[in-house]
């Protein structure tokens, strides 16, 4: 795990201090992702001395940030609590919430909702409607799968998971739109920062591929993952826009085949309604 340097324009006084928070937060960092361990294991996988790991693990100890059962170290769910805090005072999350719930009882797949930050997307909320779920609604929008592909029950486990981390930004639906509203330099910045990792072989790898697909994703309103961020899994998906600047989306997935099919058009027009009502309580605050 890269722990990068102090930035030159710090205090000198200040750059222990923040070095020392740096190691804390690897140190749980690695307690997090190998869902616990011991001092060594950690130390280790850290790259830092024994007498340091043991320290900070002592410190996240005493203030409840991990637990320790048979010599091993365990994140705690305090870390639960304040992720649902940071949650709840996301705005778009808030005020976006209600209106995925409303998004998934009319069509079938998994709604996600994104939140913009700084150049990273993130997912915040995840809602699906199951195979099973009721149907009897006029207005509900179902599409045949292939028996033989995932269904959206077998992917909705791996969604949840991945709730509050980055979404990739050039290989998902969300990321795409979002992009698609910023500017060609913005875009360009966020690009040398975070690269054009290839994920499947339909991932834009190309900075002139992906500049194509944002003003595609500009004519009709709305972006397309066939299959770029995940084997099997394709995507519907619309930015949300605060005056006039992303602030996050809405998108809807389904396994292979999902966006090739006649309903594509009705499900766009759908996840951009959904766009539009968060827009406006965020504008009204409602």
């Amino acid at each position: 795990m890269f722990c990068p340097p102090p930035r030159p324009d710090m205090e000198t006084d200040d750059a222990p201090v923040i070095e020392s928070s740096q190691k804390l937060f690897q140190v749980l960092e690695q307690v997090i992702e190998k869902e616990g361990g011991g001092v060594t294991e950690i130390a280790d996988e850290t790259s830092l001395a024994k007498s340091t790991t043991h320290l900070h693990l002592q410190s996240l100890l005493a203030t409840g940030y991990v637990v320790k059962r048979d010599g091993q170290y365990y994140p705690s769910l305090q870390l639960f609590e304040w992720g649902e805090k940071v949650r709840n005072g996301i705005e778009v999350y808030v005020k976006g919430r209600g209106e995925v719930d409303e998004l998934i009882t009319n069509v079938r797949g998994v709604a996600k909702l994104g939140v913009l930050e700084g150049d990273s997307v993130r997912l915040a909320y995840v809602k699906e409607r199951a195979d099973d779920a009721t149907e009897s609604s006029a207005q509900s929008i179902s599409t045949e799968f292939n028996a033989d592909t995932p269904t959206v029950m077998d992917h909705t486990g791996e969604y949840r998971n991945l709730l509050g981390k980055e979404m990739n930004i050039h290989a998902t639906a969300i990321g795409k739109a979002v992009l698609a509203e910023m500017s060609r330099d913005t875009v360009e910045s966020i690009v040398d920062h975070h690269g054009l990792p290839q994920y499947t072989e339909n991932t834009i790898t190309d900075e002139s591929a992906l500049f194509d697909e944002l003003d595609r994703i500009r004519e009709r309103g709305y972006a397309i993952d066939s299959e770029e961020w995940a084997a099997d899994i394709s995507c519907i998906g619309a930015a949300i826009t605060r005056k006039d600047r992303p602030v996050g989306g809405v998108s809807i997935s389904g396994p292979n085949g999902y966006v090739d099919g006649n309903l594509v058009d009705e499900i766009a027009r759908r996840v951009i309604n959904t766009t539009n009502m968060i827009e406006v309580k965020l504008t009204h605050g409602r």
